[in-house]
């Protein structure tokens, strides 16, 4: 049985010169690696959810100020969710032989687009979990969170964490 932990190394060197005896500590880094597992159809709905909150937030903005026609989308931030999908919209907004409804669907087509390769993506990822778990047999902490996501999808858990702390003494 081993009194120490194994996350403790110690290191024991005795001096040939002397009879002082060195002691150095290290500590082995402790890795944990958890997975949050939610089923596809509830995280695609969640990422579409994402998309059109980060839509919200200025993503379009965002994009455009940094847009430039013909760039590279294979490296940097152009790599980012979002910037190939709006690259042809960007590139007729303000180009006035176009009207309006005909900019506004292509802004529309997209955001689905972005949808799309954002559930690609994570589809993607889970790809690269399992196959760390099984070909590598790496130790994944598997939490479930299909039902945490679903009631954020409901927009009812930022109500009961606010009756929660609301009403509980501080």
């Amino acid at each position: 049985m081993d009194i120490l932990p194994d996350w403790l190394i110690i290191d024991l060197t005795l001096s040939s010169s002397s009879s002082a005896v060195s002691v150095s500590f290290d500590l082995k880094p402790i890795t944990s690696f958890i997975w949050l597992d939610v089923s596809l159809p509830v995280l695609f709905e969640y990422c579409g959810k994402r998309v059109d909150q980060m839509v919200e937030a200025g993503l379009v903005e965002e994009i455009r100020e940094a847009f430039v026609h013909g760039a590279d989308y294979s490296r940097g931030f152009r790599r980012a969710i979002g910037v190939t999908e709006l690259d042809q919209y960007l590139k007729v907004e303000k180009e006035v032989q176009f009207d309006e409804a005909y900019k506004k669907e292509l802004l529309k087509e997209a955001i689905t687009r972005t949808k799309e390769n954002t559930n690609k993506l994570a589809e993607t990822q889970l790809g690269k979990i399992h196959r760390v778990k099984n070909n590598l047999g790496w130790e994944l902490n598997r939490i479930e969170a299909t039902q945490v996501f679903e009631t954020i999808l409901k927009g009812t858990i930022m109500r009961m964490c606010g009756k929660r702390l609301c009403s509980n003494p501080a």
